[in-house]
C-alpha cells in the first residue's frame, strides 16, 4: 500500500518560525497526507478554530504517518494552578486496510506565552482504549529540559501501552520554546483499528506549573481563607 521507508528529516528553525507565524489553519481540520507522494494516511487532525496549533506531515509509510507540531500556549494559569491544554482530535477517514496504525510525533515546537514558568509537561491520549503511547518505541523521545519521564495509565495493564507521559525536572520560562523530540527519539501513538468502525481519539498536551508557583498559590489561598475567617 505505502512505501516502507522513511528518511527522517527535521524542519530548520527558520522554517519553524515561518510556520508559527503564517500557517495556523482557520479550517481547523488537516488531512494527514504525504506532501511529497500524496499518499493518504487515513487520518485527519482537528482542533478549535482559535487554537494556535499547526501540524506538518513529514511522510506517510506502510505503517505510520510522521508529523511535526507547533503550538503557542497563550492562556494564563487559572486560579486553581492549572494551564489550558492543547487538544487535537485524530479521526480515521479511510477503511482499516487503507489506514496506517501509528501516528508518530517526530518533534514539536511549544512556545510558552502564559506569563508563568513551566516545571513540567504532560502528554495524554484521551477518549478511547484503541490508542496509546508505545512505550518501547517512545523511550528515546527527548523532552529536555525536563529530565524525568513517567509513562502511566496503561491500557489493559499492558506496560507497553501507556495513555500518559508526564515529564518534570526542568524549567521552560515564559517566552521560551520547548522542543520535544528535537534532540532524539519520536513519540509513537499506536492504534488498534479493529475495535471501532471509525476510530477517534484526542491528544492533550498540558503545561505543569513550577512547584514554587504552586506553593505561592497555596499560601495565597490560605491567606484568603484567613481573611474571610477574620471577617
Amino acid at each position: 500500500m505505502f512505501s516502507s521507508t522513511f528518511t527522517r528529516g527535521r524542519l530548520s528553525l527558520s522554517a519553524v518560525l515561518m510556520l508559527s507565524v503564517a500557517s495556523y489553519s482557520v479550517a481547523a481540520t488537516i488531512p494527514l497526507i504525504d506532501p511529497n507522494t500524496g499518499l493518504d494516511s487515513g487520518w485527519q487532525a482537528s482542533f478549535p478554530d482559535n487554537a494556535m496549533i499547526n501540524l506538518v506531515v513529514d511522510a506517510v509509510t506502510a505503517d505510520a504517518v510522521f508529523i511535526e507540531k507547533f503550538v503557542d500556549f497563550e492562556d494564563p494559569m487559572g486560579p486553581g494552578g492549572l494551564f489550558s491544554s492543547a487538544n487535537i482530535d485524530f479521526t480515521q477517514t479511510l477503511s482499516d486496510n487503507l489506514t496506517v496504525p501509528s501516528i508518530v510525533i517526530v518533534d514539536e515546537s511549544l512556545t510558552n506565552l502564559t506569563g508563568s514558568d513551566w516545571g513540567g509537561f504532560d502528554f495524554l491520549v484521551v477518549g478511547a482504549e484503541e490508542a496509546w503511547f508505545d512505550v518501547d518505541r517512545s523511550s528515546g523521545f527527548d523532552t529536555s529540559p525536563f529530565v524525568n519521564q513517567t509513562f502511566g495509565d496503561f491500557v489493559g495493564g499492558d506496560a507497553n501501552r501507556a495513555t500518559t507521559l508526564r515529564t518534570s525536572g526542568g524549567t521552560v520560562s515564559h517566552l521560551d520554546t520547548f522542543f520535544p523530540g528535537s534532540g532524539s527519539g519520536e513519540l509513537w501513538i499506536d492504534i488498534d483499528l479493529s475495535l471501532a468502525d471509525i476510530t477517534s481519539f484526542d491528544l492533550k498536551e498540558i503545561p505543569v506549573p513550577e512547584p514554587a508557583t504552586l506553593i505561592l498559590l497555596g499560601i495565597g489561598a490560605v491567606a484568603a481563607v484567613r481573611r474571610r475567617v477574620r471577617r
